[in-house]
């Protein structure tokens, strides 16, 4: 039977654990990439009917837009076993750094071709399958790994937790704001905004993600070595 000091004592932890200031560092980068990531995600999946009628016109008959849509979605499963295979050579945070990285360019790319070769159909839908595979690759599967080794035991749930909550508001922002920004501009105005919310969570990835500023796109063979002198300093906190 667990003892009322030994409660007590957990819970007094967990409270320091929570409120310590590089555990909050941590979580901006958790969550805000979390949020930033789910914007572009949500509001691309959530309006992928809308985006191939854009592409392909609204004459589309219905077999049609379904059969593009079936290969739009089929990016996605090669692209997640992808993730996971690259995950253990590049390390979760330069996967999610390089994962932004090709949603920016997807994004680019494709405003590029819908703005200056509109009625290029097939042009547009590879970028669009582009796009797919890169919001699937990397950043799907970093997200998730990421808050778990960024946290002690005691807190990791907890701040797993408050991180995907995170991508929560963003997935909700995504899916309300994207439709009615593309009718107030256009969908390659979208596009280049997406293009630049993929820039900033490489920044926030690589700021607010041991170790701070450093392998953002490459994971350092010493790196064991100074994450264990970043531990130190959390338990010193502690």
């Amino acid at each position: 039977m667990v003892s009322r000091e030994s409660l007590d004592r957990a819970n007094n932890n967990w409270r320091v654990e929570v409120r310590n200031p590089i555990h909050l560092k941590a979580l901006i980068g958790t969550a805000g990439a979390w949020w930033l990531y789910d914007i572009v995600y949500y509001g691309t999946t959530n309006n992928q009917p809308s985006i191939v009628d854009k592409v392909f016109g609204s004459d589309e008959d219905l077999l049609e837009n379904c059969f593009h849509n079936i290969i739009l979605n089929s990016m996605g499963l090669p692209a997640v076993v992808m993730a996971i295979v690259n995950l253990k050579g590049m390390g979760e945070k330069a996967l999610q750094s390089w994962g932004f990285m090709a949603i920016s360019f997807s994004s680019l790319l494709l405003a590029a071709t819908l703005q200056y070769f509109p009625d290029s159909n097939n042009v547009n839908f590879i970028c669009c399958c582009f796009l797919i595979f890169t919001l699937n690759w990397g950043v799907n599967v970093s997200t998730y790994v990421m808050p778990i080794g960024a946290y002690p035991p005691e807190v990791s749930g907890t701040f797993f937790g408050l991180s995907a909550a995170g991508g929560k508001l963003g997935a909700f922002v995504g899916a309300y704001v994207f439709d009615p920004l593309t009718e107030w501009t256009s969908l390659p105005w979208v596009y280049t905004f997406c293009t630049i919310v993929g820039v900033v969570a490489v920044a926030v990835t690589s700021h607010f993600v041991r170790p701070y500023g450093r392998e953002t796109f490459y994971r350092h063979k010493n790196s064991t070595d100074e994450e264990e002198e970043e531990e130190e300093e959390v338990q010193e906190y502690a």
